[in-house]
């Protein structure tokens, strides 16, 4: 099975994306959306293979997936709180596809030992 990936540069384009995503798991699946610092210079390379500047700025590497698709963006560092709040009202506006855990109600509490008190009150009566 072949996996597509998908690189989203712009931001609109990644949250029309990840709002697919959503969208074609609403029945049934999940969506993984997670977040990576990297830095420019070393990005698509080994760790430790090649020194990275010290004057960079590092960059935040957003992907999402839902084990068929994936999406990513990268985010600069002066985005980056637009970009969360963008994130977080996608996910909020989404969030109404999770289902809600059903309790058991076939479990009984365990009974607690009978304390001290309350076995010299039934030696008394």
């Amino acid at each position: 099975m072949v996996k597509k990936r998908e690189k989203c540069d712009e931001h609109p384009r990644f949250f029309l994306e990840l709002g697919k995503l959503y969208d074609s798991c609403r029945k049934k699946g999940s969506v993984w959306v997670w977040m990576r610092r990297h830095y420019r210079s070393t990005f698509g390379t080994k760790r430790g293979t090649l020194p990275r500047n010290e004057d960079e700025q590092p960059v935040t590497f957003v992907r999402a997936t839902n084990g068929k698709k994936k999406i990513s963006t990268i985010v600069d560092k002066e985005s980056m709180t637009s970009f969360s709040s963008q994130l977080t009202h996608v996910m909020r506006v989404n969030v109404d596809g999770l289902k809600k855990t059903q309790k058991q109600k076939g479990l009984k509490a365990k009974k607690a030992p009978p304390s001290a008190e309350a076995s010299q009150t039934q030696k008394k009566a």
